[in-house]
């Protein structure tokens, strides 16, 4: 069966989707089959696939229809090379959080969909949104593993704490295996003081409550412009910094 692992953090703007790209990328080279999954509205993670939001839509379904029961994950999912697979979004699935409060199992719809496709997998990435509402939840009962990038900076690690009590409360009452792989520090500026003040009190507070924290990946506008391209940064840029952070850490997810 395959690894899930839910990419989350309620703030927006820490690099979550560039981090599952990026992830998906490196278990790709590692030669896992790896399933990513968009379970996001906004339908960032889609479209840096190179896929049309509205066009997936129309032709075969998104996550929208997955979460309301309409369709499976096999009959909306994308294979975008011969390891990967996407399972698009677009903006209906900001109404699907109000269409699951009709379900029996309102917490438990992903991960009863996915286990029509977990056997055929090494590992299934679900990016989610900024926010701590239904589908994160979804996600999270659907999981084994939660990674959260967090920008180095003060007010995105003051969230962090909101976010791990959600996860204490999801394994507490819905998913008993669900636990923390660790935070990852993202947009990174080595040697500027706010990002090493606020990375050191990251690490102390995480290292307390018993948090793992991964490497932290360097700030670089070649995301941004690898994410316009449509294309993995170390594609187009190969020498962009994060490259061995990004590559260890899809190096332990195989492993898990």
């Amino acid at each position: 069966m395959a690894t899930i692992i839910t990419i989350a953090n309620q703030k927006g703007g820490v690099a979550k989707t560039t981090s599952t790209r990026h992830l998906a990328y490196f278990l790709d080279l590692a030669g896992c089959k790896t399933l990513v999954i968009d379970n996001d509205h906004q339908a960032n993670l889609t479209q840096y696939f190179g896929l049309d939001p509205i066009e997936c839509e129309e032709a075969h379904g998104s996550m929208y229809h997955v979460i309301t029961g309409a369709k499976t994950i096999r009959d909306v999912m994308v294979q975008v090379n011969e390891r990967v697979f996407v399972v698009p979004a677009a903006l209906s699935l900001a109404e699907a959080g109000a269409r699951l409060i009709h379900e029996t199992d309102v917490n438990g719809v992903l991960k009863a969909a996915l286990r029509e496709v977990a056997g055929e997998f090494d590992v299934i990435l679900i990016d989610c949104g900024p926010n701590l509402e239904r589908l994160l939840i979804n996600a999270l009962v659907a999981s084994q593993w939660v990674i959260v990038p967090v920008k180095t900076d003060s007010l995105s690690i003051s969230g962090i704490p909101a976010l791990v009590s959600t996860i204490t409360k999801v394994r507490a009452s819905m998913n008993p295996t669900l636990q923390l792989l660790g935070v990852l520090p993202t947009i990174y500026h080595p040697g500027r003081q706010a990002d090493e003040k606020a990375l050191a009190r990251l690490r102390d507070e995480a290292k307390a409550a018993g948090i793992s924290v991964f490497d932290p990946i360097p700030a670089a506008t070649n995301y941004d412009k690898a994410a316009d391209l449509q294309k993995p940064v170390f594609e187009v840029f190969p020498e962009t910094p994060g490259r061995e952070e990004y590559e260890l850490l899809a190096q332990l997810i195989k492993v898990l």
